[in-house]
């Protein structure tokens, strides 16, 4: 089978710039045979409005922009803590543990890990609000991927 130079998806991008906030990352650089990506993570204060990140490829038709906002210091993972396939409800057919704008308490399960039949369940460990769910139901994860952004909140 032919190996072909295939940027990423919007999707992917979104997500690499997800996760390379949540890492606190200065840049990245991918490259697949000719075609390669960098990505450097504009700094600058959360109060501020962002210029947005920077993309650039070579060997490749430019990607449409990808807006992305600064990482929030306030703002903290949850990871997963074993690879396994993801699930944002208790059961099928159930509504989801938790949506975004969702205030939550430390010990709240936000999603369930399935690994060789066992169910593994994620739980916060801080109090705040879920500001962003970084993965779809069904996703395969990784140990130590983001789940989830939490944002502490006032009082």
């Amino acid at each position: 089978m032919a190996h072909r130079n295939v940027p990423l998806t919007l999707s992917e991008y979104e997500d690499l710039l997800r996760l390379g906030r949540a890492h606190g990352l200065d840049a990245v650089r991918i490259q697949r045979g000719d075609w390669s990506l960098d990505v450097n993570f504009a700094p600058g204060p959360a109060a501020s409005t962002p210029a947005g990140d920077t993309l650039r490829t070579e060997g490749a038709e430019p990607p449409a922009p990808v807006q992305a906002t600064p990482a929030d210091t306030a703002t903290h993972a949850v990871v997963a803590p074993v690879a396994g396939i993801v699930h944002l409800t208790a059961a099928p057919g159930e509504p989801a543990l938790v949506a975004v704008g969702d205030k939550i308490a430390a010990g709240t399960t936000v999603a369930v890990i399935e690994a060789m039949k066992m169910m593994t369940n994620i739980d916060s460990e801080r109090d705040g609000m879920i500001a962003e769910v970084l993965v779809a139901a069904g996703d395969m994860v990784a140990p130590g991927q983001p789940l989830f952004l939490i944002r502490e909140v006032a009082a």
